[in-house]
């Protein structure tokens, strides 16, 4: 598991935003929050720290990548990653905008959330404390066509804290453009349910 210090000193190493197709993803925020910081990290060095489900998801993922092709939906069997299913969500890309809806949510997303967002857009039921936050995951790795690992604090449907680590991955249905965003998520209490 990724240790706080460890991930405030990445947090920090990154500049303080980052512009992607005329979008500016401000990183300068996890260095405001709460004492259990946000971070983003956009390489590969999560892998060191991350969970255990968090590694063997992008692995599957990378090795779904070819060349200059992302993976499309149909290049992600589900009997690979039966393990990993209530934990996965998929997010369609609307365009323009874009703006992001919830297509499938898995069993242990719904009951940390405590209701089943899916049919519902980011911005009616997204999962977090901070609204704009969470658009610049989806929006960065939408726009980017590149993975994006974030921890951060949630409030749970208790009303308790969770620290949350979640990757989420661009899938493309012609190789390029971004027209889904699958995310994994790891959930782990730190107060209390």
């Amino acid at each position: 598991m990724c240790e706080t210090s460890q991930w405030q000193l990445e947090c920090t190493d990154y500049s303080i935003g980052l512009r992607v197709e005329g979008f500016f993803l401000d990183m300068s925020k996890s260095e405001t929050r709460s004492p259990r910081q946000d971070c983003r990290c956009l390489d590969m060095s999560f892998l060191a720290d991350c969970d255990d489900g968090i590694r063997e998801f992008f692995l599957l993922w990378e090795s779904k990548c070819r060349a200059d092709r992302l993976p499309s939906q149909r290049d992600i069997n589900p009997a690979e990653i039966v393990r990993l299913l209530p934990s996965i969500m998929l997010i369609d890309v609307i365009s323009p905008g874009p703006q992001f809806r919830y297509r499938l949510v898995g069993t242990d997303e719904v009951r940390h959330r405590g209701f089943d967002p899916t049919g519902k857009t980011l911005e009616e039921a997204y999962s977090g404390l901070d609204g704009d936050y969470c658009d610049g995951n989806y929006r960065y790795v939408a726009t980017s066509g590149k993975h994006l690992f974030d921890t951060s604090p949630e409030p749970t449907a208790m009303g308790n804290l969770a620290d949350v680590q979640a990757l989420f991955v661009p899938l493309a249905g012609d190789g390029k453009t971004v027209d889904t965003i699958m995310v994994y998520s790891v959930v782990k209490m730190i107060r209390g349910d």
